[in-house]
Order: structure tokens, then C-alpha cells, then sequence
């Protein structure tokens, strides 16, 4: 067996081994990270190229600001208000998907 060591030397080692220990940890980190990135941007991928190109805008681009001059415009039924039915409205004849 070796004789011990110095306090100086004995110091230095675990300065050395903290050091060592302290840079394997930022790595293993390091690595984790880089992962877990890559299987994110791996999903975003596979989402992006599992969607459907055909899919357009949800208003026509030629619509004015927000689509207000559509709904100011359009009539509007007096029998089919935003939010429940009118009072005393009757329809004489249903739409073929009610009957």
C-alpha cells in the first residue's frame, strides 16, 4: 500500500475529481438537451408532413379587414338569430335535414 498523501496533494485530487465530476454532468446535460430538441423538431417534422397540403386560409384573402363587410352585409333571417330561437317565428317548411 502507498503511503499517504500530502494534504496539498490530497486537496488537489478532490479539486480534481469535483472538476471532473462537475464537467461529466454539463455534458451528460448537454447531451440530454441536444436529444430532446432533435426528437422535438423530429415530431414537428412528421406532424408537419402528416397534414394536408390542400388545406387553405379560413377567409378568402380578397375578404376586407377581419371579414367585417361579410358579416355587416349578409342578411340575416329574422327566424334564425345568432343565439336561440326567435319568439313567435314558424317555419312552414323545414329543411329536408330536420324532417
Amino acid at each position: 500500500m502507498s503511503p499517504p498523501l500530502s494534504p496539498d496533494l490530497e486537496r488537489l485530487g478532490a479539486a480534481l475529481t469535483a472538476a471532473t465530476t462537475r464537467s461529466a454532468a454539463a455534458r451528460r446535460h448537454r447531451i440530454d438537451v441536444g436529444r430532446r430538441l432533435a426528437a422535438c423538431l423530429t415530431v414537428g417534422l412528421i406532424v408537419l408532413a402528416a397534414s394536408p397540403s390542400h388545406v387553405g386560409p379560413a377567409q378568402s384573402p380578397a375578404s376586407g379587414l377581419l371579414g367585417l363587410q361579410d358579416a355587416v352585409a349578409s342578411p340575416r333571417d329574422p327566424c334564425d338569430p345568432p343565439h336561440g330561437t326567435a319568439a313567435g317565428c314558424l317555419v312552414e317548411s323545414p329543411p329536408p335535414q330536420v324532417r
